[in-house]
């Protein structure tokens, strides 16, 4: 298949989007700040509106690709699946007992079940259902529902952490804590599952090893084919629009970027 946008308005062949899931019913109205959220999501009814418009794109013939079922695929490869729980359980975040913890508790997972929790998170409680308390400070300090491992719920962004550009791929370094592992499974994602690890393609983002030179799919826009305009934003610096520019042009395959300043 052809990996590439020259447009942001031309035809719509394939899209890659998130179905809203368990991870939605973490947010509370103590916690929605920090998930970004001006409020608690109904979840039946986004469901509802997620398909119906899943549905109109299949309609019009648009290859619809569901992140959980291409990270599940992802994970099913013992390579990927090391990789991302590398990246994830990372020790300076958990601290060593934790981290260790989440280890062995993962390692037990299949993928699909995998997937599925590195999305929607683990209380204190669930993870208990798989390890004997760990000797972490972090984890006595939680209450029985207190989140070991955060969710990701804007994960049903998709279009933020992974924005093609031309015939490459900018796997965004997140701006905000909250979607900073949104990152690792599109690593993963194009690294290592079948449909993307065959195809040649250009990558102009290294999504979590961007550190605080952010960008954001929202604010790349394909304006004509060549031509990719860039706003500087709350969640993309100019340093990120400097990294995008110089390797989209130097590859050749844009040649103007502008970026633009949102206050």
């Amino acid at each position: 298949m052809t990996l590439r946008v020259d447009s942001e308005v031309g035809r719509l062949r394939r899209v890659i989007v998130h179905r809203p899931g368990r991870e939605m019913s973490r947010l509370t109205p103590g916690n929605m700040d920090s998930y970004l959220y001006d409020d608690v999501l109904w979840l039946e009814q986004a469901q509802r509106e997620h398909d119906g418009f899943v549905q109109v794109m299949v309609d019009r013939g648009v290859e619809v690709l569901p992140l959980r079922d291409l990270l599940r695929q992802t994970l099913a490869d013992p390579a990927a699946r090391a990789h991302v729980c590398a990246e994830v359980l990372d020790e300076e975040i958990f601290g060593v007992p934790l981290a260790d913890a989440l280890r062995t508790a993962l390692a037990d997972l299949d993928a699909a079940a995998l997937a599925d929790t590195l999305i929607a998170g683990l209380t204190r409680t669930e993870l208990d259902e798989h390890i004997a308390p760990p000797p972490s400070l972090r984890y006595a300090e939680l209450d029985p529902h207190g989140l070991v491992l955060p969710p990701l719920p804007n994960h049903l962004f998709t279009r933020d952490t992974s924005a093609w550009v031309a015939g490459g791929v900018s796997v965004n370094a997140m701006s905000k804590p909250a979607r900073m592992r949104e990152s690792v499974h599109f690593e993963a994602i194009y690294r290592f599952h079948p449909m993307f690890a065959r195809e040649e393609f250009s990558w102009w983002g290294p999504g979590s090893a961007g550190g605080p030179a952010t960008t954001e799919g929202g604010d790349i826009l394909v304006i004509s084919p060549g031509v990719v305009l860039v706003g500087v934003s709350e969640r993309t610096t100019p340093q990120g629009v400097e990294r995008l520019a110089a390797r989209v042009i130097a590859a050749g395959q844009v040649h103007t970027v502008v970026a633009v300043d949102m206050p």
